[in-house]
């Protein structure tokens, strides 16, 4: 409906404008337009690549293996890719202005990036880790038995979104700085590699080896991320880089460990959707949240205070 609104406004607004006198009419001057054109075709060159590229694994499944292991994969990909995309855009909002703000100086940059890099991992990571970590009981429960094969699916697809989700906060330093061409022609390279990877991965025949292949591709394009990205527009800085995502990247390590411990004791029965199931994802879940959080407000309790205050700031705007 608001796009259906926005479009009709639009409309009014042009038939407006066209019944006006000559001397208060808008002219375009296509000349003045080329440089809007540069900045936004690419853009939407790349959305539109990426949208392929989110996709591709599912659709060479579906030709190659078949329609009923492309739906199995599309829901673990559902499940959990999307999950990181969506904490991402939260964060990429949030930083967006502040990014904008410094983009004349690129030490102010630097920083404000690896700011944002440093929050959407501390939300990611455990996130994603322990997704892959309930899996087990989670699945079955939620989704019946008949979906316990795509549990090492699911918890494969957790390293992809990862890998994701720490590159995927390049996007509001692109436009910041106005390299939507960079942006593009990254995705082109992504979208070659991951179409190889897949190939090579289906040709297996089986879900495994195309999420194995996805994994793959995704712990190449990271390092090529920073090397092809961010390196080049906020300056060297390989040890901050990855200095942000070690603390999050153990303590959701540990957490998951703790998680599958829980597993190991808590029986969920056997049976998808008993109470015996409800009851061990409970205390696997409990358990992996007082683990994180503990570990993480030992380390860094400042950190985790503004990360919490920036998600529920955005949700608060967000309902205004």
């Amino acid at each position: 409906c608001s796009a259906i609104a926005a479009a009709l406004v639009r409309a009014v607004s042009v038939i407006c404008l066209a019944k006006l006198p000559a001397t208060q009419r808008v002219k375009v001057r296509l000349r003045e337009l080329l440089p809007f054109v540069s900045f936004g075709a690419p853009h939407i060159g790349q959305r539109l690549v990426n949208q392929v590229y989110s996709n591709i694994d599912v659709m060479l499944i579906g030709a190659i293996i078949g329609a009923p292991e492309a739906g199995i994969y599309a829901v673990a990909q559902q499940c959990i890719v999307l999950v990181a995309g969506k904490v991402n855009m939260v964060f990429g909002r949030v930083f967006f202005p502040l990014l904008a703000r410094s983009k004349h100086d690129r030490s102010r940059v630097k920083s404000a990036y690896l700011r944002l890099q440093r929050y959407t991992a501390f939300v990611n990571l455990p996130l994603l880790a322990g997704l892959a970590a309930v899996a087990p009981v989670a699945f079955p429960l939620f989704l019946g038995d008949s979906w316990r094969g795509s549990i090492p699916i699911v918890q494969l697809l957790a390293v992809v979104a990862i890998t994701r989700a720490i590159a995927g906060t390049v996007g509001p330093l692109l436009l910041v700085v106005g390299q939507t061409k960079r942006g593009f022609s990254w995705s082109i390279l992504a979208l070659a590699l991951q179409s190889v990877g897949m190939w090579v991965g289906v040709g297996t025949g089986s879900l495994i080896g195309a999420a194995s292949a996805s994994v793959t591709v995704s712990l190449i394009l990271l390092p090529l991320n920073y090397l092809l990205i961010v390196r080049p527009i906020v300056g060297a800085c390989a040890s901050a880089y990855f200095r942000t995502l070690a603390a999050p990247l153990w303590q959701s390590v540990a957490m998951a460990v703790v998680v599958c411990a829980v597993a190991g004791f808590v029986h969920s029965g056997g049976v998808s959707r008993s109470p015996q199931a409800v009851l061990a994802l409970s205390l696997e879940v409990i358990a992996g949240v007082i683990a994180y959080l503990l570990l993480a407000w030992g380390t860094n309790r400042s950190q985790m205070r503004e990360a919490i205050a920036m998600l529920f700031r955005k949700e608060s705007a967000g309902a205004s």
